[in-house]
């Protein structure tokens, strides 16, 4: 009786009966999240994460990436997928392995070194081996001759305008540093004579290329070449001229044979001789001259006086308009003619000038360099007085030992 209660709090649950756990989920986990979880406590510490070892490829990205992975799959509940057992990777494609055999087997009967890798590549990248020059000519560069000689020319061009420079350095010093004593070295002597052979060359070069230009005539030779052609072309148009205007004044003209031409008359009579029925009037002209016509092609016999008439008259109008033609394209001839032998003269004046002035240049530098050249015997001068002066120096200091002993 005791299990009964009576009362009011008789719907109260009792702490003898306990409740039914709840029912796993199918693809759940043993390591599941407590159904309820611990409140949180204010003030208190968070768990550290456990410690474990670190991988030479760690980064904090995986870490991350990894945690978030096995949350989420501890949240839905799914398994990790198992690998392959152990027993599986014994098996082969022994059908497989068979074919490739006998395809190998195939390909060395054919070739032997199909698969010689290593020689195939050695063939690829061998280095082609110098041939030795049959010849015992040095090698000659192909495409920098052009290149290297005007390095040289350079080279050259520049040691001239070093010494020039220094020319003019000496030239202003004057006779500040006259009194010492100048050495110079085989080096040195050997440049300057490099130098004047170079000049020298260079000089014989301009010379025969002036000879050349001389006897060739260059630009004006062509330009009187080309005046002489049309002053002889002018000449032959003047005396074919002067002859035509002589013939007319004269009244002697080309006589021209012209065949001889038969009258109606006489025609008739030779036809009437062949058997023809011609008729002729009292005035020797043929009444029908339907009855000369014979079967083909006749030809009308010319009137005489009536074709030489045009002619004439028609040369004798084209004479002027020709004479008026040829005497202003004279004009312009001798026009144009005037202005080449004009340019001409003045090229060449310009370049006689050009040619003076040049010469006296290089007379006036031929004369600077003669007067700045110090001869051997003004250098053995300056070592004497060098030496002069030195024991002059000497015999003064070995006096005043001597006094001061």
């Amino acid at each position: 009786m005791s299990g009964l209660a009576f009362g009011l709090n008789a719907g109260k649950s009792q702490p003898g009966i306990s409740k039914p756990q709840k029912r796993k989920a199918f693809f759940d986990d043993e390591e599941d999240v407590p159904e309820h979880k611990p409140p949180p406590q204010y003030g208190a510490k968070k768990t550290s994460k456990p410690l474990r070892p670190l991988s030479a490829f760690d980064d904090d990205d995986d870490n991350d990436d990894g945690s978030s992975a096995k949350e989420e799959s501890k949240q839905y509940g799914l398994q990790p997928a198992k690998g392959k057992s152990a027993g599986t990777e014994k098996y082969t494609n022994l059908s497989a392995l068979r074919s490739a055999k006998l395809h190998d087997q195939e390909a060395s009967k054919i070739d032997a070194s199909v698969y010689d890798y290593d020689g195939a590549y050695e063939t690829f990248h061998t280095k082609q081996e110098k041939k030795p020059s049959t010849s015992g000519q040095e090698s000659v560069p192909k495409y920098m001759t052009s290149l290297l000689q005007s390095a040289e020319v350079r080279k050259r061009d520049q040691l001239r305008a070093k010494e020039k420079a220094l020319q003019r350095e000496r030239e202003a010093e004057g006779d500040e540093f006259a009194d010492k004593e100048k050495f110079v070295t085989g080096a040195y002597k050997k440049q300057q004579e490099e130098i004047r052979r170079l000049e020298e060359e260079e000089k014989k070069r301009e010379e025969a290329e002036e000879e050349r230009r001389r006897k060739g005539g260059g630009m004006t030779a062509f330009h009187k070449q080309m005046l002489q052609k049309d002053e002889e072309r002018m000449r032959m148009i003047k005396e074919a001229e002067e002859e035509v205007a002589k013939k007319k004044a004269t009244g002697v003209e080309d006589q021209v044979e012209a065949e001889e031409e038969t009258t109606d008359s006489k025609i008739a009579e030779e036809l009437n001789k062949q058997g023809a029925r011609i008729v002729v009037n009292d005035e020797g002209e043929i009444v029908d001259k339907r009855q000369l016509l014979s079967a083909g092609l006749n030809a009308a016999p010319k009137k005489p006086g009536r074709e030489p008439e045009g002619p004439k008259k028609s040369n004798n109008d084209a004479r002027p308009q020709e004479y008026w033609r040829s005497s202003k394209a004279q004009d312009a001839r001798q026009g144009q003619r005037e202005r080449q032998s004009r340019m001409v003269e003045r090229q060449i004046e310009e370049m006689a000038a050009k040619q003076t002035e040049a010469e006296t240049e290089q007379d006036k530098a031929q004369q600077e360099k003669n007067k700045s050249r110090v001869t051997e015997a003004d250098k053995m001068g300056a070592k004497e007085r060098y030496l002069a002066r030195k024991k002059e120096r000497e015999e003064e200091a070995r006096k005043k030992k001597e006094a001061g002993g």
